[in-house]
């Protein structure tokens, strides 16, 4: 036999207005954190994103050789990456570079970067960086273009000898990575740049604006 409990509507009034104050009171703590943190000791990064062949590597390149004051340009997979990437070793590695960036100073990251493991970082350390993205995208005709390009062809064949894969395929899995990060942006209104039909110098002063004027 079953037996019911019976619970006064005026307790679960209480229990519902105790647990809405808790919220209330949390919600107000962690606004006043926010307010009130000291702004110098937040790391400012810029995160320039994209599949291959948006010119990030180029665009880095002059970004370096830049007079632009107080600002520091790295490159995801400087030093190398795994033949096979993981989300951990992606996370690590954007740890690493967060550690470099300076208070006061606007820290450039470029790289093929998954934007849930740049929010999940943003998330651990909301208090101690401002994140702000950029994202880099190509057509399949220009991608295919300049992965046949002189300048990029030694390395591109390297690539498709050690993953042992054709050019058709990387042309389709890039174009499936950059409809990926399209429709991540739509959701999180994070700003587009095709860089399909634009030159490199125009490209790279757009990126440069954008980081200059970005606060």
């Amino acid at each position: 036999m079953k037996t019911s409990v019976f619970i006064p509507m005026q307790k679960i009034l209480n229990l519902r207005n105790n647990l809405l104050s808790r919220i209330k009171r949390y919600l107000s703590f962690q606004k006043y954190l926010y307010k009130n943190i000291d702004q110098t000791n937040v790391k400012e990064i810029f995160f320039v994103v994209g599949v291959s062949c948006t010119g990030k590597t180029m665009i880095s390149e002059m970004l370096k050789r830049d007079s632009l004051a107080n600002i520091a340009v790295f490159d995801f997979d400087e030093g190398g990456v795994p033949l096979v990437l993981t989300y951990s070793w992606q996370i690590n590695r954007l740890q690493q570079l967060i550690a470099k960036a300076k208070n006061g100073e606007k820290t450039v990251i470029f790289g093929y970067i998954p934007l849930e493991a740049i929010e999940e970082i943003s998330s651990q350390n909301k208090y101690c960086i401002k994140c702000n993205i950029l994202i880099l995208t190509v057509d399949k005709k220009n991608t295919l273009d300049r992965l046949l390009s002189n300048s990029t062809r030694k390395n591109i064949d390297e690539y498709l000898r050690k993953t042992k894969t054709t050019i058709e395929a990387l042309v389709i899995t890039n174009c499936m990575n950059s409809d990926c990060y399209t429709t991540y942006a739509a959701r999180r209104k994070i700003p587009i740049l095709d860089t399909s039909h634009i030159d490199i110098n125009v490209v790279y002063q757009h990126v440069r604006n954008w980081i200059i004027k970005t606060t």
